[in-house]
């Protein structure tokens, strides 16, 4: 965690860039295992927040 610059686990929470794929893995049970909806990447605008400090 602390290579990738987080201090805590929250902050690590939706960050699916982080994550890269290192081989193919030939177990029976992972062959039919998709998770590419749960790792699908979408555009969210960023908002600016009116607040300053």
């Amino acid at each position: 965690m602390a290579q990738l610059g987080a201090r805590k686990f929250d902050e690590l929470v939706g960050k699916s860039d982080y994550l890269t794929k290192t081989h193919k893995i030939d177990h029976w049970k992972a062959k039919y295992l998709d998770l590419t909806n749960i790792l699908h990447r979408i555009d969210v605008p960023v908002k600016k927040s009116n607040i300053s400090f």
